[in-house]
């Protein structure tokens, strides 16, 4: 059995072509798939950033009322941090600015 090795594997720059998962779309299907991606993907950063601010403070209140010992607070406040990010997050992705970032309309 032969192993290759980054040595054997020698490919002059023609030989290598351009491969893409949306190498089949055309350009502007290809620019509307990827704002769209884009889109979702700053809409969870979005969420887990405001998720995880709430989150600290949230347990960071629990520690300063109820010191080190067993709380249900951080439990009540991470089911209402879901819902809160939730709404927050879906609020930021219907706002103007969101939609005027990513629209799919190409500005001439």
């Amino acid at each position: 059995m032969k192993i290759l090795s980054a040595k054997s594997i020698q490919l002059a720059p023609q030989q290598i072509t351009h491969f893409s998962i949306l190498s089949g779309y055309n350009s502007v299907t290809q620019n509307s798939i990827m704002k769209t991606f884009i889109k979702y993907a700053v809409s969870f950063a979005v969420y887990f950033l405001i998720f995880s601010v709430q989150l600290f403070l949230i347990c960071l209140l629990s520690v300063i009322i109820s010191g080190k010992g067993p709380s249900s607070i951080p439990g009540i406040g991470a089911t209402i941090t879901f819902f809160t990010s939730f709404l927050l997050t879906r609020r930021i992705h219907r706002s103007k600015l969101f939609n005027r970032v990513f629209s799919n309309k190409i500005n001439q």
